[in-house]
């Protein structure tokens, strides 16, 4: 057994909190335009692509990065707690999947990944304007929605490294 499990009375190895590696951790160029998170309650700091413009004013918060006539990346913020929160970042996945307005079509479920230490849930999907990607991370009650809007031009691999810029720089509280 390495230092990174433990056996626990089943016997069965399981990974210690020691063990969580963040997925966006080796990002070389990460967003540097802040975002105010004040209106996202959860969230401590996050950035957006360098030239992005950032509007805080409403919910939810948001930044679009213009990349061209018709084109361009954004990424959406926004929490909410109490009643309106299912519990769990699973339950909110499968009641995206059903009820999002940005998808049209099949929305595949991806792996999780971890964020600042956290697992966020992740799905994606496209509609007849964008490639969409959805994030979500839901605790006792308050959950936290990150949303990307990409261009449908985008190649998987561009598509990564714009979710990548961003979610590397997310903090929560």
């Amino acid at each position: 057994m390495t230092p990174e499990t433990s056996a626990p009375a089943s016997g069965t190895p399981e990974e210690s909190p020691s063990a969580i590696e963040e997925t966006f951790a080796d990002v070389e160029d990460p967003a540097t335009v802040r975002i105010p998170t004040g209106k996202v309650p959860g969230l401590d700091a996050v950035k957006a692509w360098e030239g992005a413009r950032v509007d805080a004013t409403t919910t939810p918060i948001g930044a679009e990065l213009f990349l061209g006539p018709g084109r361009s990346a954004v990424v959406l913020l926004k929490s909410y707690d109490g009643l309106s929160a299912r519990g769990s970042g699973e339950a909110e996945l499968r009641y995206w999947r059903k009820r999002n307005l940005f998808t049209e079509g099949p929305v595949e479920v991806m792996d999780p990944v971890v964020v600042d230490g956290q697992q966020l849930q992740h799905a994606r999907g496209s509609s007849s304007l964008s490639l969409v990607d959805w994030f979500v991370h839901a605790v006792e009650g308050l959950t936290v929605e990150v949303l990307f809007l990409l261009p449908l031009d985008f190649s998987e691999t561009e598509r990564e490294e714009y979710i990548a810029q961003v979610m590397a720089t997310l903090e929560f509280e």
